[in-house]
């Protein structure tokens, strides 16, 4: 399979590749997943042009959330075009059941949905006999609930020569959409996880996309924020500014900022005093966190809460955030503050000197958590532990 201007998916594109070759043989299914801006739609795509060029008959589908409450939207979008070229061949209930959803006819009573998705069925079929066909099917997951039961009923009828391309994001989700793991032979369903992209690729795509050339380590840092992600790498880079080498704090992306608040204004007062201790350490663990956080309290149940949702994950007693971004935009949040009663210098963890937190860092006030520069941190370093000294911190 050519790339083209596809950049650093040598992976993915050959598995794709491999599947539409294989579906002349039988019908098969590919689910391809990832985070948000991974760049699933890129290798959709790719797809789509790939079976164009062999000879399929695509039909596709790329719902919105909008429209997710929207009966038949994308059943619509797959078979309005084929219906006129099979109606004449579809039993008369499907016929009236169809066109009844695709708006061609009226109906005194709702389609029923057995007959639409048999409809389905005998379309694609009907289709299939010609030549292969693709149906795909971009961001599975904001598919009406009428058309996503339609498409699971005809999963499990597929005719041969008929390959169905989903693309699904993958955060929080455990289920196989449509029921594909269970619709079809495991020899003719796979999974492909689109991961991110090398730092070469991150370099071509931001030179290509934004017509400038970034130096590497200002790069490497943004390769590592964006967790290899080429939309949040670009959106990165565009809010650059002159001193970003400086070590200055890179730009988080306000789609990522904005749902980086909604995940952890959803939490509780401990789990979210956990999460902004882990953003600011620079190697959060368990016993960390319960050394940082305010009167000796207990980190496990605010670190589970995290986990469910979705904000950190925890390996071997070792915490980490689900996207390096979620941790920049937790930092970003804490503005400098002055602050007039500061918590003594014990309660760092023990095993973590000033010289490992992240700028900007963290003194806590009772439950409140501030933050302060690393020279007035050190000031404090020589005061006895069941200290607490009054002053102001800029």
């Amino acid at each position: 399979m050519n790339p083209g201007s596809v950049v650093g998916r040598e992976r993915e594109l050959a598995a794709v590749g491999a599947f539409l070759t294989a579906v002349p043989d039988g019908p098969r299914a590919l689910l391809v997943e990832g985070e948000a801006g991974i760049g699933k739609t890129t290798v959709w795509l790719a797809a789509v042009r790939a079976a164009g060029d062999r000879g399929f008959r695509v039909l596709q589908a790329r719902p919105a959330e909008s429209e997710s409450r929207l009966s038949y939207a994308a059943l619509a979008d797959i078979a309005d075009v084929a219906f006129d070229e099979v109606r004449a061949a579809l039993p008369d209930p499907q016929e009236r059941a169809l066109a009844a959803v695709l708006l061609r006819a009226a109906a005194d009573e709702p389609a029923d949905a057995r007959t639409t998705a048999t409809a389905l069925v005998t379309v694609l079929t009907a289709l299939a006999e010609d030549c292969p066909v693709l149906l795909a099917i971009d961001d599975v997951q904001w598919l009406d609930g009428a058309s996503a039961e339609a498409l699971a009923f005809a999963a499990r009828r597929f005719p041969r020569r008929l390959g169905l391309l989903v693309t699904r994001r993958s955060e929080g989700v455990a289920d196989v959409p449509l029921g594909l793991d269970r619709a079809l032979p495991e020899e003719r369903f796979e999974r492909l996880a689109v991961g991110p992209l090398s730092l070469a690729a991150l370099r071509q795509v931001i030179s290509e996309r934004l017509r400038t050339s970034i130096p590497r380590p200002v790069l490497a840092r943004i390769a590592d924020a964006s967790g290899g992600n080429p939309f949040y790498a670009l959106e990165i880079a565009r809010g650059l500014t002159g001193d970003a080498g400086a070590g200055r704090p890179l730009p988080v992306p306000p789609r990522m900022s904005k749902l980086a608040m909604e995940r952890i204004n959803s939490l509780s007062p401990a789990a979210r005093e956990a999460v902004l201790v882990a953003a600011l350490l620079s190697r959060p663990t368990t016993a960390a966190l319960s050394g940082a956080l305010p009167g000796g309290a207990e980190a496990s149940p605010a670190i589970v809460e995290a986990e469910e949702a979705g904000v950190l994950v925890t390996e071997r007693g070792r915490i980490r955030f689900t996207h390096p971004l979620l941790a920049s935009a937790v930092r970003g949040s804490v503005g400098f503050v002055k602050i007039v009663s500061v918590a003594p210098i014990s309660t760092i963890p023990p095993g973590e000197p000033s010289s490992t937190l992240e700028l900007p860092l963290i003194a806590i006030v009772g439950a409140t958590l501030f933050t302060c520069t690393e020279s007035a941190l050190a000031a404090f370093a020589n005061v006895p532990s069941s200290s607490t000294r009054s002053t102001v911190m800029a």
